[in-house]
């Protein structure tokens, strides 16, 4: 059963009904629980020389991970099973800019995760990339 994606977490009841071949009809009340995911941050690993970070993310089921944000390119996985995924942030306009000239630059990256079934879930992480200038 899918679940709509602005569903609140809760318990929910729901009618089931069926019919027969001969034209009777059957119902049901079910209960339906929809949580709400929890995303698990990693540590932010830099990679000086391209002026890039990867960032470990565990996602705790399948679906749609996007990470985005201002200065960043946006990156997206689409994980079939819980699993953790690492997640290449790359600067770009004013950021890759400053990160250019003085080797440093500040971005926040906003990372949302929709699984296949239940309510959506967001975080924002702050990262300072580095990157070291050729002298």
């Amino acid at each position: 059963m899918a679940v709509p994606s602005n569903a609140q977490p809760g318990v929910y009841e729901v009618t089931i009904t069926a019919k027969t071949a001969q034209g009777a009809s059957a119902s049901q009340v079910a209960k339906f629980e929809v949580t709400k995911p929890a995303l698990k941050l990693g540590k932010v690993k830099l990679n000086k020389k391209k002026g890039t970070a990867k960032l470990s993310i565990a996602v705790p089921a399948a679906g749609t991970l996007t990470v985005s944000g201002k200065g960043i390119v946006k990156a997206q996985r689409k994980p079939t099973a819980p699993a953790t995924l690492k997640v290449t942030i790359k600067s770009k306009g004013k950021a890759k800019k400053k990160l250019s000239t003085i080797g440093k630059a500040k971005v926040k990256a906003k990372i949302s995760f929709q699984p296949s079934n239940g309510a959506a879930v967001t975080k924002t992480k702050s990262i300072t990339l580095k990157k070291k200038l050729a002298k």
